[in-house]
């Protein structure tokens, strides 16, 4: 069963596709030091797998790397490839794809609707290891592309589409969009779960903060300055202050140190955070993540 739906194409269009995915990138390749390219589509039960590099197209097929690339399910919409846990499944395939194929220091972006959801990938070779900094710096050329390849690749993505793998066929339990379906399902438990007071347990002793006080805490935990929090809750600066006083009174601190010092400890943090989370993390991190990769 194994990619069995690729191998009955044949070499030859397998290379077609290769070379147009490739006529398509080369703006990108021309201009930056980008090397490799490649598109993963899953569309209902349907999964297509397009890139300009045809060793490594079969270097997948023969390996049957479908059930990795179509399993994948990340938790970020940007994952830069050279982050990810030396543990994490997928990592067999970019280590090979490193040490055999030169194809390194990738970024993957994630775009997820309804209907479907796509992976693109973009890399480049072993010792471009600075490429990294240029996704962090520069999104907005490869969100360009996109559209891009988006308008080119239209014809040859619904040719794929008609030889596309079943991931049914594959064994696969969750495809893609079973995957979004459950975390809409977490956004929903999430939104019908509001917590308006929040009782911790502290080295034996209970403390209880009402909504509006966790809110403050949990903004100052943050970094937020008096100011901010004040904007951020629509509140006075004096209305924060008081606050600030409450908290500093339940929690038996002495000043804004001792008292971000509680907030942050273990169980206290997890609390807040917990019960003042609004959707599920496992979609719509972006340059946040990023960001503290290069903190």
């Amino acid at each position: 069963m194994r990619d069995r739906k690729f191998l009955k194409l044949g070499e030859k269009p397998l290379k077609m596709a290769c070379r147009s995915i490739d006529k398509i990138a080369q703006p990108l390749f021309e201009s930056f030091d980008l090397t490799f390219f490649s598109y993963k589509l899953s569309q209902g039960d349907k999964f297509i797998f397009l890139t300009n590099n045809y060793p490594w197209l079969k270097n997948c097929i023969d390996k049957d790397y479908a059930t990795y690339l179509s399993s994948f399910q990340p938790e970020h919409e940007i994952i830069i490839w050279d982050a990810l846990p030396k543990d994490n499944p997928v990592m067999v395939v970019y280590n090979d794809a490193k040490e055999n194929f030169n194809i390194a220091h990738g970024v993957t972006i994630i775009k997820s609707s309804v209907a479907k959801e796509e992976h693109f990938n973009f890399a480049t070779t072993r010792d471009h290891y600075e490429m990294n900094n240029f996704y962090f710096q520069h999104q907005e050329i490869l969100e360009r592309f996109i559209l891009y390849f988006r308008d080119k690749a239209k014809k040859i993505i619904d040719a794929a589409l008609t030889h596309a793998l079943s991931l049914h066929e594959l064994g696969l339990i969750k495809s893609a969009l079973v995957q979004q379906e459950f975390y809409r399902e977490i956004d929903y438990f999430i939104e019908n779960t509001q917590i308006k007071a929040i009782q911790i347990d502290v080295e034996g002793e209970s403390i209880d903060l009402n909504y509006t006080l966790a809110h403050t805490g949990y903004y100052l935990l943050q970094g937020l300055s008096t100011k901010e929090i004040a904007r951020a809750c629509y509140v006075s600066v004096k209305a924060v202050e008081a606050r600030l006083a409450k908290l500093r009174k339940i929690t038996a601190t002495k000043n804004k140190k001792e008292l971000v010092d509680f907030l942050n400890k273990g169980e206290v943090r997890k609390a807040l955070d917990l019960a003042l989370q609004k959707k599920s993390r496992h979609v719509h991190s972006k340059l946040g993540w990023m960001s503290r990769l290069f903190s």
